[in-house]
């Protein structure tokens, strides 16, 4: 298993402090010794990566990122990227799907990330830039929406893009991830984004836009290792951790647990 630190926030709204995550999250990890399965967690310094970014100019940034991920994809070695806020997803899963056949897009979210379109991409429109950019629509499924713009909903509706919200998951776990498994078990490729916001703030607190009612660390834990059995998950991504805000380093300790359930 590869890691590869991506320290970039696109400088809007409450991300700033979110390019600390990768190195404070990796610290946690080494705290784990092994995961759920039994499998022993160690990373070695030959398995950390960094793509190098230059804050002040995002497009450059972006374009190193896409250049740096696809090398590293093209090794076929399971890989997770830590960034950085969600905007990082955008150049990756360009990356992704120039690399792997028939590939299909998983995320975690508890927002959409299909405002109007910016460019750069940032973290608030990632998604629809994506798609936009012939990310197919029916490759895509969302998962943990809580909170949607009206211009998000009528996206999602239009392009007819897969997801579950936060209510339509609770109480109802094992049938979901069922569901979610049956879905993306036909692509060739799997890329999973999870932007911890998605976990409920009494579980990870600091992350850049927390929202309420959101599923526990268990329950997501829970579906990650479920995920994590699926033979063509090729990668995934850890974003939107803000360790400025981490009291107890509790929600880097979850991303550091959560990669450890995705070792194999």
């Amino acid at each position: 298993m590869q890691i590869v630190k991506i320290p970039l926030v696109n400088g809007l709204g409450r991300t700033k402090g979110c390019e600390q995550a990768p190195n404070r999250i990796i610290s946690e990890l080494s705290d784990i010794y092994s995961n759920e399965k039994g499998k022993v967690v160690e990373v070695n310094e030959k398995d950390i990566h960094e793509i190098r970014i230059a804050q002040a100019n995002l497009e450059d940034s972006n374009k190193g990122i896409y250049k740096e991920s696809k090398k590293i994809l093209s090794k076929e070695e399971f890989c997770i990227f830590l960034g950085g806020d969600h905007s990082i997803s955008y150049p990756l899963i360009r990356a992704f799907s120039e690399t792997f056949e028939n590939p299909c897009l998983v995320v975690f979210d508890a927002h959409a990330d299909c405002m109007h379109d910016f460019s750069p991409p940032t973290h608030e429109d990632w998604l629809r830039t994506a798609v936009e950019h012939n990310l197919k629509a029916e490759n895509i499924f969302l998962v943990g929406l809580r909170n949607m713009h009206p211009i998000e909903a009528k996206f999602l509706a239009e392009k007819k893009i897969r997801h579950l919200m936060q209510n339509q998951i609770f109480g109802n776990l094992r049938n979901t991830c069922d569901a979610v498994m049956e879905s993306v078990r036909k692509f060739n490729s799997i890329y999973l984004s999870i932007d911890l916001d998605v976990v409920d703030p009494a579980f990870a607190p600091a992350v850049a836009y927390p929202e309420p009612c959101g599923m526990s660390s268990r329950e997501a834990i829970y579906l990650i290792q479920r995920l994590s059995l699926l033979k063509n998950l090729k990668a995934a991504d850890i974003v939107e951790v803000n360790p400025m805000k981490d009291l107890n380093n509790i929600t880097s300790k979850l991303a550091a647990k959560i990669i450890s359930e995705l070792v194999r």
